[in-house]
């Protein structure tokens, strides 16, 4: 009777042994299935980004509108702490595309002075249509004698540049 009490504990042993090693097997190849699919989501949210840029780059490239245009213009109106007078010559130089995220971009310069615009600056939101710049507005304009405000409407044939620090304004006459 021993002898088969003894028996039956090495099996017990010999099956919990077995028991174990299945489960090692088991969380092994767990985490091996978890490394995969963790491979697998990081392949895929990077072939989203590929497509949404591709998908964007295609989206710029069927843009029609996108020009520049440099014309002169004349000061209608200047008003507060500027030395530009009436009927001073400008020169305004814009650069638009029809893709919000491009934007337009411009230079206006009257006489020696730049009012709006230069090396890394003069962006704007806009608005363009088949023949190109509606209107335009700087949507975040700098305070404290940085960016100042510019608005281009090109159905009233006028661009304004105003700050308020110090408080100024000139309005153009320009022919789109």
């Amino acid at each position: 009777m021993v002898a088969l009490v003894a028996a039956g504990a090495m099996h017990l042993f010999d099956q919990r042994a077995t028991d174990a090693r299945v489960l090692e097997v088991q969380a092994a190849d767990a985490a091996q299935l978890a490394d995969v699919e963790e491979r697998s989501a990081r392949q895929s949210i990077e072939l989203q980004g590929q497509l949404a840029s591709c998908e964007l780059e295609r989206h710029h490239a069927a843009l029609p509108v996108v020009g520049e245009s440099t014309v002169d213009a004349t000061v209608e109106l200047a008003t507060g702490a500027t030395t530009i007078g009436r009927g001073t010559a400008c020169r305004v130089e814009l650069d638009w595309n029809a893709d919000p995220i491009e934007g337009c971009r411009a230079l206006v310069r009257c006489g020696d002075t730049f009012l709006y615009g230069g090396v890394g600056t003069g962006h704007f939101d806009c608005t363009v249509d088949d023949h190109g710049l509606v209107r335009g507005q700087d949507a975040n304009p700098t305070a404290e004698g940085g960016d100042p405000r510019l608005v281009v409407d090109r159905e009233a044939q006028r661009l304004t540049v105003s700050d308020d620090d110090p408080t100024w304004s000139v309005t153009l006459a320009v022919v789109f």
